[in-house]
């Protein structure tokens, strides 16, 4: 929405496209900031993700993050 340097500029851009959206006033106050870190490392091959695509995701944050098709996910789903 924007790319703005300026974190107050930013607020005021998503305000103006969520009051759109919802129909009602939202002021730059009640936008809240956010980043996102990738937690993941390094690309997958195809033979690798098509293997973790049968098989479930791991229960613990460690393996998870080092499951093949949670790295695709990230490096092709995730925001930049």
């Amino acid at each position: 929405m924007s790319s703005s340097p300026v974190y107050a500029e930013r607020q005021a851009a998503v305000a103006g496209v969520a009051s759109r959206i919802f129909g009602v006033n939202i002021t730059p106050a009640q936008v809240i900031g956010e980043t996102l870190e990738r937690i993941t490392i390094g690309d997958v091959h195809e033979g690798e993700l098509c293997a973790a695509v049968a098989l479930p995701a791991a229960p613990e944050f460690g393996p998870f993050v080092q499951d093949p098709l949670v790295i695709w996910l990230e490096n092709k789903v995730g925001l930049r």
